[in-house]
C-alpha cells in the first residue's frame, strides 16, 4: 500500500482524534443535539398553540344572555387576558365569522357571529334527528325483532347517536358514541348515496384496514358493493365489524337530498337468513324513509 494512503482503520482513528480536538465539531453530536432542540421547540409550539386555543374559547364563552354585546375591555376583564392579546383573538375570531363587530371605533362592541350559529344548527340538527327518529326506530325494532341504531357521518366515519334495544335474549347493535369506518358495516350506505365528488374525496382518505376477515380491503371491491347498495336500496353486512354479527342499513336524507345518516338493525348472523333478509331490509328502508320525511317536514316548518 503506498505510504500516502492510510488503511480504513487508520482513517477512522484519525477522524476520531480530530473530532476530539478543540475547535473541531463532532457532526454526530451536533446532529443529535439539533434533533433534541427541534423536539423541544416543537413541544413548546404545541403548548403555545393549545394555550392560544384555550384563550380563544374563553373569549367565546365570555358571552351570555345578559351580555350579548361587549367591548374588548369588558371581554379582557372577564377572561383575565391582557387587552392587547384580546384584540389579537378578537381579530382572528371576527375574520373567521365566530364574532362580529358592531358600532363605531369609539363604541365598538363584539357579538357572536354566524359561524357559531352554523355550528349550533348542526348540533340542534342532530338533536332533532334523534328526537324524530326514536319512535320510528322503536317500530322498526318491534317489526324486525332486532336492535335498531342510528348513525351520522362525521368525516370518513359514522358515529352512533341513538339506539333502541330489541327484546331478544341475544342482542347486537350500535352503542351511542361508537364510531365506525365508512368502508365497513352498514355505514357504507351513507357512502353509497353521497355526492360522487364527496364520495371519492372520502374514499381517498380511507386506509382499508381489515377489522375482520370479512372486511372490505380494496377500493375496487368497495366500488362494487356501493353500486349494489344503490341498486337494492339497503346494505346487508355480514361479519365486517364483528365476525358473529349481521347488520342491515338504509340511508336517511336531509331536505337537500344529502345522505346524512343510516338507520341499521344489528343481529346475530344466525338470525338473518335468505328467507327473512329481504323483508327485514324492506322494514329498515321504510323506517329510514319515514325518518327522512319527518326530518324534512320539521326543516320546512322550522327553518334556521
Amino acid at each position: 500500500m503506498p505510504a500516502n494512503i492510510k488503511s480504513t482503520s487508520d482513517q477512522r482513528r484519525i477522524a476520531t482524534e480530530l473530532s476530539k480536538r478543540p475547535g473541531r465539531v463532532n457532526y454526530g453530536q451536533q446532529s443529535a443535539g439539533h434533533v433534541r432542540r427541534t423536539r423541544m421547540l416543537n413541544a413548546g409550539s404545541t403548548i403555545n398553540a393549545l394555550k392560544s386555543l384555550e384563550r380563544a374559547l374563553a373569549v367565546l364563552k365570555s358571552f351570555d344572555e345578559a351580555s350579548p354585546f361587549m367591548s374588548a375591555q369588558q371581554i379582557a376583564a372577564r377572561v383575565g387576558i391582557p387587552r392587547p392579546s384580546v384584540y389579537r383573538f378578537l381579530k382572528t375570531l371576527c375574520d373567521n365569522g365566530f364574532l362580529i363587530e358592531v358600532g363605531d371605533a369609539e363604541r365598538r362592541r363584539y357579538a357572536i357571529g354566524s359561524s357559531i350559529l352554523e355550528l349550533s344548527r348542526l348540533a340542534l340538527g342532530q338533536t332533532e334527528l334523534r328526537r324524530l327518529a326514536r319512535p320510528i326506530m322503536q317500530l322498526v325494532a318491534e317489526k324486525t325483532g332486532e336492535s335498531a341504531y342510528l348513525s351520522i357521518r362525521q368525516g370518513a366515519q359514522a358515529v352512533c347517536i341513538e339506539n333502541v334495544d330489541a327484546y331478544a335474549p341475544l342482542r347486537y347493535g350500535g352503542r351511542v358514541g361508537n364510531a365506525y369506518p365508512l368502508y365497513a358495516g352498514s355505514p357504507k350506505v351513507i357512502l353509497a348515496f353521497l355526492d360522487p365528488k364527496l364520495r371519492e374525496h372520502l374514499i381517498d382518505q380511507l386506509d382499508f384496514k381489515p377489522i375482520t376477515k370479512y372486511t372490505i380491503t380494496s377500493r375496487k371491491e368497495l366500488a362494487r358493493r356501493l353500486a349494489t347498495i344503490r341498486r337494492r336500496g339497503f346494505e346487508v353486512s355480514n361479519g365486517e365489524m364483528f365476525p358473529e354479527t349481521c347488520a342491515i342499513g338504509a340511508p336517511i336524507f336531509d331536505e337537500n337530498n344529502n345522505a346524512i345518516a343510516v338507520l341499521s338493525i344489528g343481529a346475530p348472523r344466525s338470525r338473518i337468513t335468505p328467507k327473512n333478509r329481504d323483508k327485514i331490509g324492506r322494514d329498515v328502508v321504510a323506517g329510514a324513509r319515514d325518518i327522512t320525511m319527518s326530518y324534512r317536514r320539521q326543516a320546512a316548518e322550522d327553518p334556521m
